[in-house]
């Protein structure tokens, strides 16, 4: 584990394999008996080994330190304003989020259409803060500006992006007029270093309704239709938009999640559960999460396991009845095998399927009629997250 709040991490370690959990929410899985120097990140692949020692090391790591699991990551880097450097200003001079702070403010050169940000309108405040020791000031009331990170998460086309930050607003002794208003924005560039083009706002007008008190503001973006812009460089922007305003602002806590649209990760985020656990168990009823979340149990409870399907085969009929959620982004699998002492599961392609939609809209039953072969023959469900 690091000191530095954006590299924290937590680690455990078998036999073979090491996992390891960042705080930002990043995830990293070797085979460090065929990999000793840890340079193949294996935590995208998969085989069966690779989600087998996945499963069991992040569900190890969830018993020693029980509270990450209800850990939701934030894709945005330093969202509390913690390692600001030198305890005063986002540095327009460091251009880039893979700094000490994640931050930066836009100046007067570059890029020359957006408005001036400078040291003396950006500060980070010790005084003012929702939680740990620092805020975000915009402390100077005359000026509006931007403030950047440039992410390593790159933009998604199809899902829907999710903001949340706190704000305050102090009383001036000699206001301004006009109101003092946030904006939370999504910018993409092809390139790392390209024009950064504006793509939607997350929370738009975030405006205080009480002085001198920390209010939380909310909002989400749709990328659907957006698929020109799969894979590229994405950058957050908070956004002053009004100079001349009636307070001094102040911003903390901002987080920046993804929801893929009907997804188990979206389950997750809204019950405050850590969204890359499909693969884990956490209710201990040896069924994964994405299993139960699918096929109608409950993740949270070993007393709701997941419907069981149900097989009929007779001379003239052979039927699978299973019960799923609908309109689920992941693909679902029939898979058979003619042995369970070496069983070679693969893909069963039914004769026909029919699916026909519950009184709970969430679930679908279908049934799917099967050629018998052989002397024996079994049949399990899989699932994957697309």
């Amino acid at each position: 584990s690091s000191d530095d709040p954006n590299n924290k991490s937590f680690s455990v370690v078998s036999e073979n394999w090491r996992y390891i959990l960042y705080q930002n929410g990043d995830e990293e899985l070797y085979n460090i008996s065929d990999d000793p120097h840890e340079f193949n990140n294996l935590i995208n692949a998969n085989s069966a080994e690779v989600i087998e020692n996945y499963q069991s090391l992040q569900m190890a790591l969830f018993d020693f330190v029980p509270e990450l699991k209800n850990k939701s990551s934030n894709l945005l880097m330093n969202g509390g304003f913690e390692s600001l450097r030198n305890g005063t200003s986002p540095d327009s001079n460091d251009k880039g989020s893979w700094d000490d702070s994640g931050w930066y403010t836009f100046n007067n050169t570059y890029p020359s259409n957006l408005s001036e940000g400078n040291s003396y309108s950006f500060n980070r405040d010790n005084i003012h803060k929702k939680e740990g020791s620092y805020s975000l000031s915009f402390s100077q009331t005359w000026d509006n500006g931007v403030v950047v990170q440039d992410m390593k998460h790159r933009f998604k086309s199809g899902t829907v992006y999710h903001a949340s930050f706190w704000m305050m607003s102090l009383i001036e002794d000699n206001p301004n007029s006009n109101n003092s208003l946030i904006d939370i924005e999504i910018w993409t560039s092809p390139t790392k270093e390209g024009s950064y083009t504006y793509q939607g706002t997350i929370i738009s007008n975030a405006e205080n309704s009480t002085e001198n008190a920390w209010q939380q503001f909310q909002g989400s973006f749709d990328t659907s239709g957006f698929g020109a812009y799969d894979e590229y460089y994405m950058q957050l922007r908070i956004n002053k938009k009004n100079g001349g305003v009636i307070h001094e602002i102040h911003v903390d806590n901002v987080i920046l999640k993804e929801f893929p649209n009907n997804s188990y990760k979206a389950w997750a985020i809204a019950n405050n559960l850590y969204e890359n656990s499909a693969y884990s168990d956490f209710d201990k009823d040896q069924e994964s999460n994405l299993n139960e979340f699918i096929f109608a149990g409950n993740p949270l409870n070993a007393e709701e396991k997941a419907n069981q399907i149900s097989i009929v085969s007779e001379s003239n009929s052979n039927q699978i009845t299973y019960t799923r959620r609908s309109n689920l982004n992941s693909t679902v699998n029939l898979l058979s095998t003619d042995s369970l002492a070496n069983p070679n599961w693969e893909i069963h392609n039914p004769i026909s399927s029919t699916t026909t939609s519950l009184t709970d809209n969430n679930f679908s039953e279908v049934q799917v009629e099967f050629n018998a072969s052989g002397n024996a023959q079994f049949f399990k469900l899989s699932a994957s997250e697309n």
